[in-house]
């Protein structure tokens, strides 16, 4: 059975100024838009752009999906799966390419991961250690672009690829739906990975609330 997420819109002087997205009730006095079952997050960033105009959290306007929506026609304002799963493939095979070229920075992190869990930590943002390599680390990369030795979007890749290829390091990480869902490494399927670890990992993106840390 597949789990439902409710998009719901909070209002505000007769304007929806608010758009989340929750795997529970919606928060009261909110109004439900929308119940989903497939791309979540997508479906909460259609209804970003929609309310674009009176929204005062702006995360959904900006995200990265939303240029996919930005088409004034009716059908085009209509959630486009199949543009979704392409820029899924798109980015993923980016990632694998770069991923290849430039195999020490997986090493980098699992080591880094192994660290901070034996310090302790109980689950972990890769989005941290990323930011080091990206800036101040010695390690080398070939990377197309000289300024940054590593896109700063890769986190949610190498949070996953590190699961499937560490069994110690599988739930420590702080993971959201993202385009990196469709990974598939050497016939290995993120998914259904993910699936079979249902109970260990750690997604928590869909309980944000107004109030709350949306990563």
């Amino acid at each position: 059975m597949k789990t439902e997420f409710h998009i719901y819109g909070i209002v505000t002087a007769q304007e929806v100024t608010f758009i989340g997205c929750t795997k529970g009730e919606v928060p009261r006095g909110s109004i439900k838009l929308q119940t989903v079952s497939d791309h979540p997050e997508a479906n909460w960033v259609k209804w970003c752009q929609r309310f674009r105009r009176a929204l005062k959290d702006r995360r959904g306007v900006e995200h990265p999906l939303a240029e996919l929506f930005t088409n004034s026609s009716r059908i085009k304002r209509l959630l486009d799966v199949e543009a979704v799963m392409r820029s899924e493939a798109e980015k993923c095979k980016e990632f694998l390419a770069f991923h290849s070229r430039n195999p020490l920075v997986l090493a980098d992190m699992i080591k880094e991961a192994r660290a901070e869990k034996a310090a302790g930590r109980i689950v972990y943002a890769v989005e941290a250690h990323l930011s080091s390599v990206r800036w101040n680390s010695d390690l080398e990369t070939e990377h197309p672009d000289d300024t940054f030795k590593i896109d700063s979007g890769w986190g949610s890749w190498y949070s996953r690829l590190i699961q499937m290829d560490c069994p110690d390091l599988i739930g420590f990480f702080r993971l959201k739906i993202a385009l990196a869902d469709g990974l598939v490494v050497e016939g290995r399927s993120w998914r259904d990975f993910a699936k079979d670890h249902s109970d260990e990992l750690h997604y928590d993106i869909f309980e944000s609330l107004p109030d709350s840390d949306w990563e």
